[in-house]
């Protein structure tokens, strides 16, 4: 069985991961993610200078509106794609429930922040050692 490259739908990988066409390694897991959910889109690539795309999005709603949380993964620091996609998924969580249950958006959007940080920081003992501690 063969696989078909994914950068240019034609060539063969080889064992060594690249394409005998192209000469190039197919993108790493996360290179490019796109999120689409009701009527929200959002678009994530790799930069230039690393390898991973440590950046992350979160959409959500809270019946009357549409929530996008952005979190810009400090690529430098330990994890920090892990710590930018729970703070994405936490702070978005947090502000869809906040706003539901009514609170003003500036005190929900307070809530949520300091929440997805708990849960950044909670990813590794001793706190200095978090992910994206700096």
């Amino acid at each position: 069985m063969t696989t078909r490259c994914a950068l240019c739908g034609g060539g063969t990988v080889a064992p060594d991961g690249h394409c005998w066409d192209r000469g190039q390694a197919p993108p790493a897991f996360r290179s490019h993610v796109e999120i689409t959910t009701g009527g929200a889109a959002g678009v994530s690539d790799r930069g230039l200078r690393r390898g991973v795309n440590a950046d992350a999005m979160a959409p959500a709603g809270d019946g009357a509106r549409t929530i996008g949380v952005v979190c810009d993964g400090m690529s430098m620091s330990p994890r920090s794609d892990g710590a930018a996609r729970i703070a994405a998924d936490t702070g978005a969580s947090i502000l869809a429930a906040r706003l539901r249950a009514g609170a003003p958006p500036e005190t929900a959007l307070a809530d949520a922040a300091i929440r997805a940080g708990r849960a950044v920081a909670a990813l590794a003992e001793p706190a200095h050692a978090a992910p994206a501690w700096r």
